[in-house]
């Protein structure tokens, strides 16, 4: 039986729990990669401020007495989007609801499941995009950042930021990589020497040394993706892998102000605000032939690479 629109209800009561998932940077990244953008369309076209914008100058502007000032073209393309909807569903019958509820509230944990496959599912598609090889330019590391004796990635990471002022015109500002990169980099020789004057990175917080490691690649946006995934369904034995290619590092702009679509960065997240209010609809509905509530999760995004030259990778950045 499904449920006609009456019979539905957003939960907003369940959204403080929602909250705590979707903000922990520790796990999930790409909504500040690939920032949200609303939209009350379900699909159409976005403007693109092209690299030429930024770039492209004129060989003279001066005007004689009397004589038109040099007259330019506008830069302005467009592209389009075409967002998808997805959505998960649990039945919690009310002989469990009441068998338990001596012990625990049944939704928290109904909640955080629906929350953990939405947003993984977003972070995996949003990983996939970002590290494919196929559409962003890439350079293997000059040595392996897990080769900590004589790995350089501050050159790595330089060598790509060069790469893309030189092809756009404007500096990248963020670098994407695992936990596993990251680690290698605190671990690395030429990190601690950076830092032995002011900086003793293996005994500090990792939120210093997230400082540190942002300062010492020069970049205002150090983002580590700590996020992992189980490829085998159940029953089957655990397969746990990250979410984000370990051997891959993202160097790109991004986007201060998801609200400007006018502003130069790599990707956005659109998301159809017609029928999904926010990033993930909580709702929940009655199915009284199985005395069951049926809570669901749903959403329409689409995500989508907005200027690949952005972005660059950094290949074997883990051997």
């Amino acid at each position: 039986m499904r449920p006609v629109s009456s019979s539905t209800v957003i939960r907003s009561d369940l959204g403080a729990l929602l909250y705590k998932f979707f903000n922990d940077p520790s796990v999930f990244v790409i909504s500040q990669v690939l920032p949200t953008f609303k939209t009350p369309v379900a699909s159409g076209q976005y403007p693109i401020i092209p690299k030429e914008h930024f770039i492209k100058v004129p060989s003279n502007i001066a005007r004689a007495a009397r004589s038109d000032y040099y007259r330019d073209d506008a830069f302005f393309d467009v592209d389009n989007f075409a967002t998808e909807e997805r959505g998960v569903e649990i039945l919690l019958d009310d002989s469990e609801r009441n068998l338990y509820s001596h012990l625990f509230d049944a939704e928290k944990p109904i909640v955080e499941r629906l929350s953990n496959i939405m947003l993984r599912q977003h972070e995996m598609k949003g990983a996939a995009l970002l590290t494919n090889t196929s559409t962003f330019t890439n350079a293997s590391a000059s040595t392996a950042w897990s080769t900590a004796a004589t790995c350089d990635p501050r050159a790595d990471v330089a060598a790509r930021k060069v790469a893309i002022r030189n092809a756009t015109g404007i500096t990248p500002d963020t670098v994407v990589m695992s936990i596993k990169a990251f680690e290698a980099i605190v671990a690395s020789k030429a990190f601690n020497s950076a830092c032995q004057y002011f900086a003793a990175p293996l005994l500090s917080t990792e939120e210093t040394q997230k400082k540190l490691v942002a300062q010492y690649l020069g970049v205002d946006k150090l983002m580590v993706v700590g996020g992992i995934k189980d490829t085998n369904k159940k029953p089957n034995a655990n397969t746990i892998v990250s979410i984000w290619n370990d051997a891959i590092v993202m160097v790109c702009k991004t986007a201060d102000n998801p609200n400007d679509l006018k502003e130069p960065c790599v990707g956005r997240t659109f998301l159809f605000t017609g029928d999904s209010p926010d990033i993930i609809t909580l709702e929940s509905y009655r199915e009284e032939n199985k005395r069951s509530t049926v809570y669901r999760a749903r959403s329409y995004l689409a995500e989508k690479i907005v200027c690949a030259e952005l972005g660059q990778l950094i290949t074997g950045a883990i051997s």
